[in-house]
């Protein structure tokens, strides 16, 4: 593994209500939940992506409602799913292009990543946690910054 995928989706621990939605090449755009601003260079009508955030919001309501919404705002309905459980992970990681494991506190494990990998599918991940330890940067997968959006 030597390049970036295409598409990303991650947010950062600094800032807990951003969603980042990173386009790596040519052009780039970034929405962001923290201050309800949409970074655009390109037209999302043209943006060819598909993204599905995959997980219990975890009792954290206010957090989910903001992404719904601002999914809706800006009429990215039909690009960017919210599921709440899946019973068939094995189905759901063949879906994957990559997966991102975007932990904002230390996992013991980080299962996520291990999954991820036994799958075949890149993995971009935060370096905390059981994740820099099942993750080679660079080569089994993509480490960053947790505390550096």
């Amino acid at each position: 593994m030597t390049e970036l995928p295409k598409y990303l989706i991650a947010d950062a621990s600094s800032q807990p209500e951003a969603l980042y939605v990173i386009h790596t090449e040519y052009p780039r755009f970034c929405l962001n939940v923290a201050n309800d601003a949409i970074f655009l260079i390109e037209d999302f009508n043209i943006t060819h992506f598909q993204a599905i955030i995959l997980g219990s919001d975890q009792g954290r309501k206010v957090y989910s409602k903001k992404l719904i919404n601002l999914v809706q705002r800006y009429n990215l309905n039909k690009k960017i799913k919210f599921i709440q459980h899946c019973n068939e992970m094995p189905l759901a990681y063949s879906l994957a292009d990559v997966v991102v494991s975007a932990s904002i506190e230390p996992e013991a494990f980080g299962r996520v990543s291990v999954e991820a990998q036994s799958m075949g599918k890149p993995i971009v991940a935060s370096n905390i946690g059981g994740s820099k330890e099942t993750i080679i940067n660079k080569k089994t997968g993509f480490l960053y910054k947790h505390d550096d959006p």
